[in-house]
């Protein structure tokens, strides 16, 4: 009678899947991920590991109506305005200098007019930009006109509270805003104010 085949016969058929060797990369991808929580390891088909690094970290600080506002960590004085000037476009920028209390009695008067009569003959033409300030500038941007492009420029993790125009970040402290803020407009009206105020002037004036 026929032998039987030999066990061997059918292992071509049946063998197991190979088991992976020991140096793929199922226990690289740890290591990377603790050794730089910020990148992700990936195993290609041979057990090589690629690393894809994320976005430089960012600093949290906390926005004024409780939410978190990132602010880069890393951002030049001369990077931060290029970054401001192109998000305000190109078109000439007036800035907005002055006190945060309003010293005279007709100074809220003066200032509505003053906003009233630019927002109407350049408000398509130009753009107006404040510190963000109480006071002097918040007049000046609550009575340009709907016609008017306001932004306003405040240190990282601050906003204006005005209710009109755009809050754009740039600067870490009072002291970077204030270098930025006096190199972006092309003409600067003061109205009061004090020596914080005469500082970027003077500031503006130095920038030619």
């Amino acid at each position: 009678p026929a032998q039987p085949p030999p066990p061997h016969a059918t292992s071509a058929a049946s063998a197991p899947a190979t088991t992976p060797a020991p140096n793929a990369s199922a226990s690289a991808a740890p290591a990377a991920a603790s050794a730089a929580p910020a990148a992700a390891a990936k195993a290609d088909s041979v057990g090589h590991t690629a690393v894809a690094t994320t976005a430089p970290a960012k600093a949290v600080e906390p926005h004024a109506d409780g939410k978190d506002k990132s602010a880069p960590i890393q951002e030049t004085v001369a990077e931060a305005l290029a970054r401001v000037r192109a998000t305000m476009g190109s078109m000439p920028r007036i800035g907005i200098l002055g006190g945060p209390v309003l010293q005279g009695h007709d100074t809220e008067g003066l200032l509505q007019e003053i906003a009233s009569q630019l927002g109407k003959s350049l408000g398509s033409r130009t753009t107006f930009i404040t510190a963000g300030m109480p006071g002097v500038q918040k007049v000046f941007a609550k009575n340009c006109g709907e016609r008017a492009k306001v932004f306003n420029v405040l240190p990282w993790g601050k906003d204006s509270n005005y209710g009109v125009g755009q809050d754009v970040h740039a600067g870490m402290d009072m002291q970077a805003r204030r270098e930025i803020y006096s190199s972006l407009g092309d003409v600067y009206i003061a109205v009061e104010g004090g020596p914080a105020d005469a500082e970027e002037a003077k500031q503006a004036v130095a920038r030619g």
